[in-house]
């Protein structure tokens, strides 16, 4: 696997979607490779942010709503 391969399947590995096969040729190049690692990890650490951010904004939606039916 080349490095153009891997950062095309990060988001993939991070959602735990790649095949076997796949998953080994993609760990193994990660581990051997410190620029396509970088990039995962950074990849990893903002998906890791979106979904965060996703259920804080799933919270305050579901606060608002306690809160309006509160005041009718």
């Amino acid at each position: 696997m080349n490095c153009n391969d891997a950062k095309k399947l990060m988001e993939e590995h991070i959602m735990g979607e790649l095949d076997e096969k796949v998953l080994n040729d993609f760990e193994n190049h990660i581990d051997g490779c410190s620029s396509c690692r970088f990039e995962y990890e950074e990849t990893k650490e903002l998906i890791g942010g979106l979904k965060k951010m996703k259920k804080s904004i799933k919270i305050k939606d579901d606060i608002l709503e306690i809160n309006k039916r509160n005041i009718l």
